[in-house]
């Protein structure tokens, strides 16, 4: 559906270089929405957006090193997972609902609250 991949994915069998510093790409002003989840779930990761790069093009950044241990990275594919199905079933739930996901509420409540 197109609502998140990874451009490092494609092709990664064939180059030269690995990098650890993965972009993860996602729909127009969802990245933030990204951020949030992956904060909540105990991942840091780094929203980017313009003018660091092109407008339309913000994305996250995930960072993975030495330390990280299987789980932790298990853990970091699962909530990228989980992301994505809430973000699908909010678009594909035709207004009824959630319309952001509950890391970006959850986010906004303390934001409200704090004013």
């Amino acid at each position: 559906m197109g609502i998140v991949w990874v451009p490092l994915c494609d092709d990664w069998e064939t180059r030269d270089f690995l990098s650890h510093v993965i972009p993860i790409r996602t729909r127009d002003k969802y990245s933030y929405w990204l951020f949030f989840h992956f904060l909540m779930a105990g991942y840091s990761l780094f929203p980017i957006d313009y003018p660091v790069v092109p407008k339309g093009q913000s994305r996250v950044r995930l960072i993975v090193h030495g330390g990280n241990t299987e789980a932790e990275i298990d853990g970091m594919a699962k909530a990228l997972f989980e992301w994505a199905e809430e973000m699908i079933e909010i678009e594909t739930s035709g207004g009824d609902g959630l319309k952001v996901p509950k890391a970006a509420a959850m986010v906004y409540d303390l934001i409200a609250s704090s004013a």
